[in-house]
């Protein structure tokens, strides 16, 4: 049997709790309170569905009451219907102001107050079942973040020659950027992504874009071939979720390096002051099939620097909607092109917070650095 709802009715007056009590006791559970500080203490304790108040009674009067219950934590959602004299105009938008959800004028008939009863309660299951949702999906995304955060490398591959640093910030709503390090028989596969969008959607398609990556990265005969098998996975899969990409192989013996990209902001090589975009030219993936991607190749050199990142580096803005840009991330690099990777990767990101001051990321901060020789004497700056 269903359970019925529980009312409080707040009034000072017998007669009218005595009429409200004949109306409603057949479909409610009454609970009763002669003003609104005892009112008060009946709501705290029994957490009804609903309160029924008068405007006019001694020490705490209906809107006192109606403010009283609007600050508590525990009460501020429980619908109030305010009891007003017939041509009180004032009483009610008063109420109304008080955050009371509806009113009702004296005297009244037992068919309007069971009307306006019914319809608080909908709108409070309403209210509840839309809370209990939101709770249901807060979890959902907890649990799709640390889904997420395992997509992410769990080591960095230990090497003699080379050392990376990874930065990875993400948005509180989940977010579509995704990087890997791929140990092939011979080189080293750097790949780094973002998905179009963000959320559920983008997280998906990052997590198959692992999956994928994972399951033709050792067959591929180089970066542009991957970008094609990538492709012709997303073009099947993905709908139109596409997918900005760069990746490379590095021969660490010769510091030979190919690389492709799908639309992917180009890395950067920061070499003895100067700062080389590492530029090559494909669609993104996803957006129509593609037979052949063209590749690049960069000969590197000890004490190379490569600085590769997501859109989120650049796009985020301050409060006068300005971009940090590509301007301060080039100053940021040469500022700090002695230091370590993990400094300089820690710097940019506080400059990029201060930057940003207290406004939210509109998207993931995603980059990772590899350094050419590993910088035993590298100086702080």
């Amino acid at each position: 049997m269903e359970k019925k709802p529980l009312l409080l009715i707040v009034d000072d007056d017998p007669d009218i709790r005595a009429i409200l009590q004949n109306i409603l006791a057949e479909n409610h559970n009454l609970l009763h309170a002669n003003d609104g500080i005892e009112g008060l203490g009946v709501a705290r304790k029994s957490l009804p569905d609903l309160i029924i108040s008068d405007v006019m009674m001694p020490g705490m009067d209906g809107f006192e009451f109606c403010a009283s219950i609007r600050s508590d934590p525990f009460l501020r959602r429980i619908p109030i219907l305010l009891l007003t004299g017939e041509h009180d105009l004032g009483s009610k938008l008063k109420g109304l102001h008080q955050r009371a959800d509806d009113y009702v004028t004296k005297p009244f008939h037992a068919e309007e107050i069971e009307a306006r009863v019914s319809n608080l309660l909908e709108k409070r299951r309403l209210e509840r079942e839309l809370q209990q949702r939101l709770e249901e999906m807060q979890n959902d995304l907890a649990l799709a973040r640390n889904v997420q955060q395992q997509l992410l490398p769990v080591r960095i591959p230990p090497l003699p020659n080379a050392h990376f640093e990874t930065l990875y910030r993400p948005i509180a709503a989940l977010g579509g950027d995704f990087f890997e390090f791929v140990v092939l028989p011979d080189r080293l596969g750097l790949f780094i992504c973002d998905v179009a969008g963000h959320g559920i959607p983008a997280a998906l398609v990052a997590s198959m874009v692992k999956i994928v990556l994972a399951n033709v990265a050792m067959d591929a005969a180089g970066p542009g071939d991957l970008m094609v098998r990538l492709n012709r996975q997303m073009i099947q899969s993905t709908g139109e979720r596409y997918v900005t990409a760069f990746y490379a192989t590095l021969d660490l013996s010769t510091l030979q390096m190919q690389f492709a990209s799908a639309g992917h902001i180009a890395p950067i090589l920061v070499r003895n002051g100067a700062l080389i975009p590492l530029e090559a030219h494909g669609p993104l993936l996803g957006a129509f099939p593609k037979d052949h991607w063209g590749e690049e190749v960069v000969a590197l050199q000890p004490r190379d620097r490569v600085f590769f990142y997501t859109d989120g580096v650049i796009d985020c803005r301050n409060k006068s909607e300005e971009h940090f840009g590509e301007e301060r991330l080039n100053s940021c690099l040469l500022a700090h092109q002695g230091a370590t990777a993990r400094f300089f990767l820690d710097q940019l990101y506080h400059e990029i917070s201060h930057f940003v001051g207290d406004r939210n990321f509109a998207d993931d901060i995603t980059a990772f650095v590899i350094d050419l020789a590993t910088r035993k004497g590298a100086v702080v700056s």
